[in-house]
C-alpha cells in the first residue's frame, strides 16, 4: 500500500507522529471506500442483527431466598441493642437504634438476594426470548464487522499480524499496546526498550551497549514476554546472533549494527515511534433496535456479560457480606457504605437503555456503565429525524428529569444493568411537527421496527 511506504519515509525523517496518524487516516478512508463498493451494508447488517434478535433466549428466573445468616446477624445486632449496658447512652435512643439497624439488615438482604439472582442468571439455560443476547463491538479501523468482544480483539490481531510485512515499525509498537492485556507490564516494557535505545544513542560505540544477550533474566521478564516486544526491536535494527556469553560458552544475542547505532537520527524515530503508539480498541456497537408500543418495554433480559464480575466473585462476595455482618451486628458507617456503594457500581459492564418516544416508539441501545448521559442524548440525537428537537429524559419510579449533561456516569444514576427512560418534549413543538408531518425518527431507522415480545 502506498500510505504505508510512506509511513516508513515519515519514520526516517522527524515526522513520527504525522506517521502514525497518517496510519489510521489512511486506513479508515479504505474502509470507506470498501463500503461504498459494496453497497449499503450498514443497513444490511441491522436488519440481519434484527433478524438474529429474534432467535435469542433467556429462562425464568426464581427470587432467591435471603441469608439465614443474615438473619442471624439482624437478630444478633437487635438483642445486643435492646440490652445496654447501665449507664450507657444508648439506651435513651434505642428505639431509634434497632430502627436504623433493621433498615441495615434490610438493605443488606436485599442486595445478597440481588446478587444471587446475578449468580442464577449466569448459570441457568436461555429458553425465553430476549432483545439482548450479548454486547457486540466494532473496530472502524479493520472493518465494518460487529461481533462479541472475543471475536474483534481476534479480528484486531490478524489486522495487525497482516500490516507487519508493510508497515513493521509502526505495526509492532501497536502490537504492544494492543495485545497486552497488563499495563503494568506493558509500560515496564516500553520504559525498559526506551532504555537499550538511550544506552545506544549516548554510546553508540560501546559494543555493550549495542547487543542484549536473551537469556537475560530481566529481558526475559520485562520484555521478550510482552507480545511485539521481539518484533519492535527486530524492526529498529536488532538482529540474531550467537556470541560468547558470560560463561565463556556461546548464548543468543539481539545486536544492532554498529552503522544504525551511530545514526542517532534512526534511534531516536523508533524511540518516538514507540512512545507514541497506541493500541488499537474495540468499540461498543449501540446495538440499535427500534420497537413498537409495548407494555413490556420495561421488562429486559440482560445477558451475563453485562456484568463485570463471575459467579464464583459473587459467592466469594455473599460469603464476605455475611461474615461481616455477624462479626459487626453494628451500624454500618458513611464510610463502609460508600464502599459498598463503589463495589456495586464495578458490578456492570454494560447497561441497556430504552427510550419511550411522545409517539410510544421505543430506542434501545447499549452503553458502557461508565458513560454519561450526554452519551444516550447523541444516542437519540443520531436516529432521529429532527436532531434538533429539545427534550427532557424522565426516569421512573418518580418520572424525574435526568441533567443531560451532567458528570455522573450511567451507573451512578442507577441505571445499571437496564432502564426504561421517557422522552418529553412540549406539546406545542409536538403539534407544530405532526401539522407538518415531520417524522420524530429517521425514515431508515423507522424502516428496522420490530414488535417486542415477552414472554413472562
Amino acid at each position: 500500500m502506498n500510505y504505508l511506504l510512506q509511513g516508513i519515509k515519515d519514520l526516517e525523517g522527524k515526522n513520527n507522529m504525522a506517521a502514525i496518524k497518517r496510519f489510521f487516516e489512511k486506513r479508515k478512508i479504505d474502509i470507506k471506500f470498501k463500503k461504498l463498493g459494496e453497497g449499503n451494508k450498514l443497513t444490511a447488517e441491522d436488519a440481519k442483527l434484527a433478524e438474529e434478535v429474534k432467535k435469542a433466549n433467556v429462562s425464568d428466573k426464581k427470587p432467591a431466598k435471603s441469608e439465614p445468616a443474615s438473619r442471624m446477624a439482624a437478630q444478633a445486632a437487635l438483642s445486643r441493642h435492646s440490652h445496654p449496658k447501665p449507664g450507657s447512652s444508648l439506651g435513651t435512643s434505642h428505639k431509634s437504634i434497632e430502627l436504623q439497624v433493621r433498615r441495615e439488615m434490610e438493605a443488606e438482604r436485599r442486595s445478597l438476594e440481588a446478587r444471587s439472582k446475578v449468580e442464577e442468571r449466569k448459570e441457568i439455560k436461555l429458553d425465553k426470548p430476549t432483545v439482548i443476547e450479548q454486547a457486540l463491538f466494532t473496530c472502524p479501523i479493520i472493518g465494518p464487522e460487529i461481533l462479541p468482544r472475543e471475536e474483534i480483539l481476534e479480528k484486531i490481531k490478524e489486522f495487525l499480524y497482516q500490516q507487519l510485512g508493510d508497515e513493521p515499525q509502526i505495526t509492532s509498537a501497536m502490537m504492544i499496546y494492543t495485545l497486552n492485556k497488563n499495563s503494568e507490564k506493558v509500560k515496564l516494557c516500553v520504559e525498559t526498550i526506551c532504555k537499550y535505545i538511550d544506552n545506544i544513542i549516548d554510546n553508540p560505540t560501546e559494543e555493550k551497549y549495542r547487543k542484549i544477550r536473551l537469556g537475560n533474566k530481566a529481558f526475559q521478564e520485562r520484555v521478550i514476554c510482552i507480545e511485539g516486544a521481539d518484533t519492535f526491536l527486530q524492526s529498529v535494527g536488532f538482529e540474531t546472533r550467537y556470541l560468547p556469553g558470560p560463561s565463556g560458552s556461546e548464548e543468543e544475542f539481539y545486536v544492532i549494527p554498529a552503522e544504525l547505532a551511530e545514526d542517532r537520527d534512526h534511534m531516536r524515530s523508533t524511540k518516538d515511534v514507540l512512545l507514541g503508539a497506541e493500541p488499537i480498541k474495540p468499540e461498543l456497537d449501540r446495538s440499535m433496535k427500534i420497537f413498537h408500543s409495548s407494555p413490556h418495554a420495561h421488562q429486559m433480559s440482560i445477558p451475563p456479560d453485562f456484568y463485570a464480575i463471575s459467579p464464583e466473585e459473587i459467592k466469594r462476595e455473599q460469603q464476605r457480606l455475611t461474615e461481616n455482618a455477624e462479626k459487626l451486628g453494628v451500624l454500618r458507617t458513611k464510610e463502609m457504605r460508600e464502599r459498598d456503594r463503589i463495589r456495586e457500581l464495578r458490578r456492570y459492564r454494560y447497561i441497556c437503555i430504552r427510550i419511550r418516544l411522545p409517539d410510544g416508539i421505543i430506542l434501545q441501545g447499549t452503553f458502557r456503565a461508565i458513560e454519561k448521559m450526554s452519551d444516550i442524548v447523541d444516542f437519540l440525537k443520531l436516529n432521529m429525524a429532527c436532531s434538533w428537537l429539545p427534550f427532557q429524559l424522565l426516569v421512573p419510579p418518580k418520572n424525574s428529569s435526568l441533567d443531560l449533561e451532567g458528570n455522573s456516569t450511567l451507573a451512578e444514576l442507577g441505571l445499571a444493568p437496564a432502564a426504561l427512560l421517557t422522552m418529553k418534549v412540549e406539546t406545542d413543538l409536538l403539534k407544530d411537527l405532526q401539522a407538518s408531518n415531520q417524522p420524530l425518527v429517521r425514515p431508515d431507522v423507522m424502516a428496522l421496527i420490530t414488535e417486542l415480545k415477552w414472554n413472562p
